[in-house]
């Protein structure tokens, strides 16, 4: 155990090296929750929004915790939080990421409009309807606070014509994550109903406060269920990503589902419930995802237990994404779909090798690879769009 602390640890420390070192680059704050950029620049409440922009409902935010730990974990985990709270306020707001986002079209391919949308989450307010034949349907803000940090999760439904993309945002990305299993790392949770086994505690956490939450079994899941005839798609990057697969296999194991009561810092936050999930997953497509469970997801809905879809990541030569590694030390592996590892031929050309989904749920490692030097580099987990872009999608 102690030995896997401080691999942790290190990893950390590397990030916390590699982070840039203001927030004066990024060129808005809309859509985050770094404590480093102006609060008045972001929401400050939970709010739920249809197509015409009005709110309509809203969630309570529960009281902090009074009392911290003081232990090693407790302190790797408030390090990750502020690290993470930063590093994602950065990503979907940078100059590099909207003009990036401006060259992706309707004729675009598929999986590169999903990435997209997973990275138009972090400034939903700015979205621009019609974005590559896309509209934004609905979305929920949710501001409650996690582990004793301000919260700021966003899930929302685009929709073209027929055809639905839901997704989650990965605003708080490493920092709801790894704040939970530096407590659980070690006991892992079993969910046999959505037929997970030693899910990861706080991926598991966040997807249980959305379903739990209101606005899901109001809003989200009869939309879902009577608009959505051309498939449904999910879609995330970094936590988003994470919790993508985790509401997938939770959805697609029937058409009701119990989810839990779900407690934080001891208190209850959510009552348990029953709730419909009359919609299929038909397809994930996932950027920068860390390890999800100690068994590989499956799809309950599929023989082989295959989700359709691609889980993207970057490792070139001597370059690596830090956040599909970051659980790897602890054992949690990748849902079994197929991957698509980008890298980079010369300093402009990107290339991809499409990974089969027999291979792509073992869990990657910190080590050098056939692939790679495996020298750590946290700007590749925010420049997928570009890449998709430059491998001439």
């Amino acid at each position: 155990q102690a030995a896997q602390i401080m691999r942790l640890t290190n990893l950390i420390l590397y990030l916390l090296w590699a982070a840039p070192s203001t927030c004066a680059e990024q060129s808005s704050c809309i859509g985050t929750k770094s404590s480093l950029c102006d609060a008045t620049e972001r929401s400050d409440r939970s709010e739920f929004l249809q197509v015409d922009r009005n709110t309509i409902g809203s969630s309570p935010a529960p009281s902090k915790s009074q009392a911290t730990s003081q232990s090693l974990s407790d302190l790797i985990a408030d390090a990750v939080e502020h690290l993470t709270d930063f590093l994602n306020s950065r990503v979907s707001n940078s100059d590099a990421n909207m003009k990036a986002l401006q060259h992706v079209g309707s004729g675009s391919p598929f999986r590169t409009q999903m990435i997209g949308l997973s990275f138009w989450t972090y400034g939903i307010h700015t979205f621009v309807d019609g974005w590559a034949g896309w509209s934004l349907a609905k979305y929920f803000i949710d501001t409650r606070p996690k582990n004793g940090a301000p919260g700021y999760d966003v899930a929302a439904i685009f929709v073209k014509e027929d055809q639905c993309a839901m997704v989650f945002s990965g605003t708080s990305g490493l920092a709801d994550i790894t704040t939970d299993f530096t407590f659980n790392v070690f006991h892992p949770r079993d969910y046999l109903p959505c037929g997970l086994h030693g899910v990861h505690e706080g991926f598991f956490n966040d997807v249980q406060q959305f379903m739990l939450n209101g606005s899901y079994a109001r809003e989200f899941e009869p939309f879902l269920h009577r608009n959505c005839t051309g498939g449904v798609t999910l879609t995330g990057h970094s936590q988003g990503a994470a919790m993508s697969e985790i509401f997938a296999s939770c959805v697609n194991a029937g058409d009701s589902l119990w989810i839990p009561e779900l407690k934080r810092d001891g208190a209850v936050v959510n009552e348990g419930a029953l709730l419909k999930t009359r919609f299929q997953v038909n397809n994930i497509f996932t950027a920068g995802s860390p390890g999800t469970a100690r068994v590989g997801i499956k799809n309950p809905l599929d023989k082989s237990g295959i989700f359709q879809g691609e889980r993207i990541f970057t490792q070139d030569w001597i370059y690596m994404d830090p956040v599909p590694v970051s659980t790897s030390e602890l054992d949690f592996w990748h849902p079994n779909m197929r991957a698509m590892r980008l890298f980079k031929t010369n300093d402009t050309a990107v290339s991809a090798e499409s990974i089969a989904a027999s291979q792509a749920w073992e869990p990657p490692l910190l080590i050098p690879t056939a692939h790679s030097l495996a020298v750590l580099d946290i700007k590749l987990h925010l420049r997928y769009v570009e890449w998709l872009l430059a491998l001439g999608e």
